[in-house]
């Protein structure tokens, strides 16, 4: 199933709709589709919680410490100048399936988790915990909602996240990279969650911009046109060559994880310390979590570019050590 409004019939945005919905299918990742193009993450987010609510008539939300979803996170500095925040919403830990049982009871309506934590700090999901959320909303009939804004569209080396897992939530939300650098964002729904929304349920002044739709053809092309493959080769690259410096550095570098090109380096000095020293040679980095140095790079860097981060990080983790 596939909605778009009367007013927002123009030729980029169609193109857009019917591509984003053929190539979901060709994938296998969802049957019918409901995607609705607005301006971020977060939104999308905002979109679910109404569709559970339409659902079952109350918004009580399952999500994980250290999850972000913009200045809807869980994190208190976030909240400031926003209250009153949603009500209603319960924080398990992540990977942790015995916590999220323990808070369990009749009102809970949805899970929400990042197939792969990104400001929480580069943590991918064991594939047991999402498998055992994916068997309580099934018990519990409540949806299984995934957040794949960070990683998904190829950041791993799968169109989504979760597809590296096997187990398919029941709404995905997915922005920023669909864009590629344009606002654009999209909420898709599968099986049960395929028809929570009636036309007219959601609007937005901005949503379905064609010109952003239109960008988002291009980013579909490529990840459908060899793409996907390179990002995993290049992730491979990433990973042994953060190993190399947790080897070279054991007294500083603790711990390489993540998936694709979505790596983190967790450390045991103060991120922003080395971040900042990289910067001055040119190479831009940025923290995620409270210690770890994240790497989130542009699908088309080339290896000989990740050969330049690595020396810029080398040289600046071997000043920080002295």
């Amino acid at each position: 199933t596939l909605w778009v409004d009367k007013n927002l019939k123009m030729h980029g945005l169609i193109q857009a709709y019917s591509r984003t919905n053929r190539i979901l299918n060709s994938v296998k990742v969802f049957g019918n589709i409901v995607c609705f193009r607005d301006l971020s993450g977060a939104t999308d987010e905002a979109i679910a919680l109404f569709g559970d609510r339409n659902a079952k008539g109350t918004i009580v939300l399952r999500s994980f410490k250290d999850y972000y979803n913009g200045f809807t996170d869980e994190k208190e500095k976030y909240h400031k100048g926003f209250a009153p925040m949603v009500p209603d919403i319960e924080y398990a830990t992540y990977n942790d399936l015995d916590s999220v049982k323990a808070k369990l009871d009749d009102s809970f309506i949805a899970i929400i988790v990042e197939p792969v934590q990104g400001e929480g700090g580069i943590i991918p999901a064991n594939k047991e915990f999402l498998e055992g959320l994916r068997k309580i909303c099934d018990e519990k009939d409540m949806l299984l909602i995934y957040d794949c804004v960070q990683c998904g569209m190829g950041r791993i080396g799968k169109l989504f996240a979760w597809q590296h897992y096997g187990v398919k939530p029941d709404l995905m939300s997915t922005a920023k990279a669909l864009g590629g650098g344009l606002p654009l964002s999209a909420l898709c729904g599968y099986g049960k969650a395929s028809d929570v929304f009636s036309p007219g349920d959601h609007a937005s002044t901005f949503g379905g911009n064609p010109v952003a739709s239109a960008l988002a053809i291009a980013v579909l092309d490529e990840l459908e046109n060899g793409l996907l493959e390179s990002v995993e080769e290049k992730g491979q690259y990433l990973k042994e060559s953060l190993e190399k410096l947790k080897d070279k550095y054991p007294e500083v570098c603790v711990d390489v994880r993540g998936l694709g090109l979505m790596m983190g380096l967790q450390m045991t000095i103060k991120p922003s310390v080395v971040i900042n020293k990289c910067r001055e040679k040119g190479v831009i980095l940025c923290s995620a979590g409270y210690d770890v140095v994240r790497f989130v790079l542009p699908l088309i860097i080339s290896k000989d570019e990740i050969d330049i981060a690595i020396k810029a990080l080398d040289e600046s983790i071997a000043e920080c050590a002295n």
